[in-house]
C-alpha cells in the first residue's frame, strides 16, 4: 500500500513540475504500460508445474531431433537467406549432462519447488539444442514452452511480467493461427480439413476406425473449417477482456481435451503446454473485480500503480522486447521474399508460425544428383529409413545439399528437384541447383494450377 500511494503521488505530479507536455505523456504512458504488464502472482504454482511437466515429454523430442532424428545428418532450425545456421553439438557427455539437468529441473517444478534455476535450465537446454534442427523447435508446442519458461523467469514476489507474457502468447497463439487459416483459401474451402480427417490420417488409433469421417460430404468439411476459424478468433479474443476470460478459457481447456482425445498422442504435448497457459487467465476474486473496475476508467486516482524502481524499469523493458519479439516475429511469414503467403508451403511456415492443420503436405518426388569434376552427373541416393525422403522445405533442401556435398568430395555442383503437393491439389516444384564455391543460389519455385479431385499419398501415413 504504500509504495503505491508513492507511485501515485510520483505520477500525478503537476504539469508545471515536468520538463513538457510531451515528456509528461511518455511517463504517464510508461507508467500506464507497466501497470498493465505486471499482474499478480496469482496461480503461478500450477503454471509452473505444468510447465515443468510438459518439458519432460519436449526434453525427449528435443534430444532425438537434435542428434538428427532418422539421420543422417542434422537441419538447422535457422537460416538467413540460402545461408544455414548451424550450431555445434557439443560432446556427448555434456549432452547427457545438459538433458539430464533439465529433465530433473521439470521433475523439481513439478514438485512445487520455486528457483529461476530450474526454468532457466531448460530454456537454455530447449533453446539451443532446439536451434540445432528443424525439428527439434519446429513444433508449436516447443516454442510455445519455451516462452513461458521465459516468462517465469520474469516472476517476482506480488506481482510481476510473467502471467502478462504468457497471456500474450496464449492470445497470439490463437489469433495468429486463426489468421492463418482465415487467409489460405484451401482452408476456407474445406480442402484442408478433408484432406487431414477423411481418410483418417489427422486421428487416432482409437477414433480412425470409429469415426464415419470418409462418409461425410465435402460440405461438412466446409462448416467445420469455418467453424474453426471463428472458433481459434473467439478464443483469441475472448481471452483479452475480464467480462469473458474466464468462460473463454474454460471453453479453451476443453477444446483442448477434444484435441487430445481425438487425436495423435503427439499433440498432448500441445495441450499441455496450452493448458499451462491458461492457468494464467484465472484471477482471484478480489483480483478480477479490482480489474474489472479499473479497465473502465481511465482516471489515475482509481488505477493501480507499480513503483517505477530501476529494477521494475529493467524488467519492464525486457518484458517489452520480448512482447515485441512475440507479436512481430510470427508475422514473417506474410513477407517470404517472392512467394504469396497463400501458396506458401506448409513446413516453410514453421517455426514460429502459428500454422497448426493449416494443411496436409506430401512430397511426391525427389530427384537428387551431383556433378563431378568431369562434368558427369550421377544420382545421390537416399536411403528409405532416411528423412531426406519427405523433405519440402526450404531449410531442408538447403541441408541436403550441404550433405551431398559433405559425402561427395569430388562434386563440384548438385541439383535438387522435389514435388510437394499440399492437401492432396495443390502442386509444386522447387528447384535447387548450386556449386561448391558458390551457396548464395536460392531455390526456385513454381506452383500450378490446383489438381482435380484429391491425390494422397498414404507412404508419409506416420508423418515425420
Amino acid at each position: 500500500m504504500e509504495a503505491t500511494n508513492i507511485s501515485q503521488t510520483e505520477s500525478s505530479k503537476p504539469e508545471s513540475n515536468k520538463p513538457g507536455s510531451s515528456g509528461l505523456a511518455k511517463s504517464y504512458a510508461w507508467q500506464f504500460f507497466v501497470d498493465w504488464l505486471f499482474l499478480p502472482n496469482t496461480h503461478l504454482g500450477w503454471t509452473s508445474r505444468l510447465t515443468g511437466f510438459a518439458a519432460l515429454p519436449i526434453l525427449a523430442v528435443v534430444w532425438v531431433w537434435s542428434h538428427g532424428g532418422r539421420g543422417p545428418t542434422n537441419i538447422p532450425a535457422w537460416r538467413i537467406g540460402p545461408h544455414l545456421l548451424y550450431l555445434p553439438l557439443p560432446p556427448e557427455s555434456v549432452n547427457h549432462l545438459a538433458f539430464l539437468m533439465a529433465a530433473v529441473a521439470g521433475l523439481v517444478m513439478v514438485l512445487g519447488f520455486k528457483n529461476k534455476l530450474w526454468p532457466l535450465t531448460i530454456a537454455i537446454v530447449i533453446g539451443y539444442y532446439g536451434a540445432t534442427d528443424w525439428v527439434a523447435c519446429g513444433c508449436h508446442f516447443i516454442v510455445l514452452e519455451w516462452i513461458t519458461l521465459i516468462a517465469l523467469l520474469f516472476e517476482n514476489q506480488e506481482r510481476s511480467a510473467t502471467r502478462r507474457i504468457i497471456q500474450v502468447s496464449t492470445v497470439i497463439c490463437y489469433l495468429y493461427t486463426g489468421l492463418q487459416k482465415l487467409l489460405f483459401p484451401d482452408f476456407r474451402d474445406g480442402y484442408s480439413f478433408e484432406a487431414t480427417f477423411a481418410d483418417g490420417w489427422g486421428l487416432n488409433e482409437l477414433w480412425r476406425h470409429v469415426l464415419p469421417v470418409a462418409h461425410l460430404g465435402h460440405g461438412f468439411w466446409v462448416f467445420i473449417s469455418w467453424a474453426t476459424i471463428v472458433g481459434e478468433l473467439f478464443l483469441g479474443l475472448g481471452l483479452c477482456f475480464p467480462k469473458t476470460r474466464k468462460a473463454t478459457a474454460m471453453c479453451a481447456i476443453l477444446f483442448h481435451v477434444a484435441i487430445s482425445a481425438l487425436l495423435d498422442l503427439f499433440i498432448s504435448m500441445f495441450s499441455l503446454v496450452m493448458w499451462a497457459g491458461l492457468t494464467t487467465f484465472f484471477d482471484e476474486k478480489d483480483t478480477k473485480k479490482r480489474e474489472d473496475t479499473n479497465t473502465s476508467t481511465v482516471d489515475s486516482a482509481n488505477f493501480p500503480t507499480t513503483l517505477l524502481t530501476p529494477k521494475i524499469n529493467v524488467q519492464a523493458s525486457l518484458a517489452a522486447v520480448l512482447l515485441a519479439v512475440l507479436v512481430f516475429f510470427p508475422l514473417r511469414i506474410y513477407f517470404y521474399p517472392g512467394r504469396p503467403v497463400d501458396k506458401l508451403g506448409f513446413f516453410d511456415r514453421s517455426p514460429w508460425s502459428f500454422c497448426m492443420f493449416l494443411a496436409r503436405q506430401e512430397t511426391t518426388r525427389l530427384d537428387a544428383k551431383y556433378q563431378d569434376a568431369e562434368g558427369q552427373w550421377h544420382d545421390h541416393p537416399i536411403g528409405k529409413s532416411e528423412r531426406w525422403g519427405g523433405i519440402s522445405s526450404d531449410n531442408e533442401t538447403y541441408a541436403l545439399a550441404a550433405y551431398m556435398f559433405k559425402v561427395h568430395p569430388d562434386a563440384k555442383r548438385v541439383r535438387i528437384e522435389t514435388d510437394i503437393l499440399l492437401n492432396g491439389r495443390l502442386p509444386q516444384e522447387k528447384v535447387l541447383e548450386r556449386s561448391r564455391s558458390d551457396d548464395s543460389q536460392e531455390i526456385s519455385v513454381h506452383f500450378s494450377p490446383a489438381q482435380p479431385g484429391m491425390r494422397l499419398n498414404l507412404s508419409h501415413y506416420n508423418g515425420i
